[in-house]
């Protein structure tokens, strides 16, 4: 199975869970196409995962939250 999803840290523990789905053609978040720290190359990607329950996972033994 090809790794679909990734979590990002939005700021100090706090972490955001992104599909790749979630971008357009051009790589850029949908709906902030041509933005400036928009586009999936801006993002500092923490880890990636197949499915969105492992990424959630991920995510709650990490998160200081």
């Amino acid at each position: 199975m090809k790794n679909k999803y990734f979590v990002v840290e939005e700021s100090d523990g706090v972490y955001n869970i992104f599909s790749i789905e979630d971008f357009d053609a051009d790589g850029y978040l949908r709906g902030y196409n041509g933005q400036d720290g928009y586009h999936r190359s801006d993002f500092d990607i923490l880890m990636w995962f197949a499915t969105f329950e492992d990424a959630v996972k991920w995510e709650e033994n990490h998160s200081r939250y």
